[in-house]
């Protein structure tokens, strides 16, 4: 086994043992969002399933500043059911917001 497939249990255990579970407890409000003022890049898949579409739209009101993207063949899993379309809109996003200093 390589090392990456070794960390890779190492990765899902903590990710369910630790990460998840304190998602439970974790809420994001209107006011949370509203003290957000850096760029924010909120994509959601054609393809998406109701749910995730719904936290799409909710974002896209409370962020108006948000640049909004829908990528095309892709589903909730985006990076896995369209990488290329995923990263083009990451990489133009990237270049319009540059971190000063890098």
């Amino acid at each position: 086994m390589t090392a990456p497939e070794a960390n890779g249990g190492a990765a899902a255990d903590t990710l369910f043992q630790s990460e998840i579970p304190s998602l439970q407890g974790w809420t994001f409000t209107r006011e949370d969002a509203c003290r957000i003022t850096q760029p924010v890049l909120n994509m959601v898949g054609a393809n998406t399933r109701a749910y995730f579409r719904e936290i799409h739209d909710t974002i896209r009101t409370w962020l108006p500043h948000a640049e909004n993207v829908e990528l095309p063949d892709a589903t909730h899993a985006a990076f896995q059911t369209n990488p290329i379309g995923s990263a083009e809109p990451i990489a133009a996003f990237i270049s319009r917001h540059r971190i000063e200093g890098y």
